[in-house]
């Protein structure tokens, strides 16, 4: 239960990223016009994907391939409901992440 919650929380924190790495959803999480620099674009884009491979290296590792795939999206699936959910009522919530 305890990996689970893990690997719910890198995949919630990778999906978030991926999510700040486009500027039309940053303009929800700030009050300026959301622009920032190709750099940090690209570091929040690498950083997203950069998590969600090591969440699935985490997943085959502690279950093995066949139930750790199986983990692997069960929880992305959930992960990405709640996170498109908040990103639509609450995107203040990912405020933390605009400091990055």
């Amino acid at each position: 239960m305890k990996l689970i919650v893990v690997l719910f929380v890198l995949l919630f924190l990778a999906f978030a990223l991926l999510n700040l790495s486009l500027s039309r959803h940053r303009v929800k999480l700030s009050n300026r016009d959301g622009a920032f620099g190709v750099g940090q674009q690209r570091r929040f884009r690498i950083f997203g994907y950069l998590l969600l491979f090591i969440t699935v290296a985490f997943a085959t590792t502690m279950w093995g391939v066949s139930l750790g795939l199986v983990y692997w999206f069960a929880t992305a699936t959930l992960t990405s409901i709640l996170v498109v959910l908040l990103w639509t009522y609450k995107p203040k919530f990912f405020s933390f992440l605009n400091r990055c």
